[in-house]
């Protein structure tokens, strides 16, 4: 399914953060365009988390190796896992609060 921006940072308000994640699910979604579509939907992305008081975390697929990339679940554990945990010390470091 492809949907553009605005109209997927609503889709992804409606259909995810306002009831399936705020009754405890979870899901991973992937974004693919131009820098400058990423940069914004990402933008979109954090406003939407501080909204939802969810946390935000955003890994760049250069980042990733191609086996991570080749393989979800080593996507999900070895690539996801580590970002997450990056930027959780990044967040408790930069905090006043822990």
């Amino acid at each position: 399914m492809a949907v553009v921006g605005d109209d997927w940072l609503d889709l992804i308000e409606r259909e995810y953060l306002r009831g399936f994640v705020a009754a405890g699910g979870a899901a991973v979604k992937f974004v693919v365009g131009s820098d400058d579509q990423t940069a914004a939907v990402e933008r979109g992305l954090l406003d939407l988390s501080e909204r939802h008081q969810l946390g935000h975390v955003a890994i760049d697929a250069e980042r990733l190796t191609e086996n991570e990339l080749s393989d979800f679940s080593r996507l999900w554990h070895d690539g996801c896992v580590e970002a997450i945990i990056e930027a959780q010390d990044v967040d408790r470091n930069h905090s006043t609060q822990v």
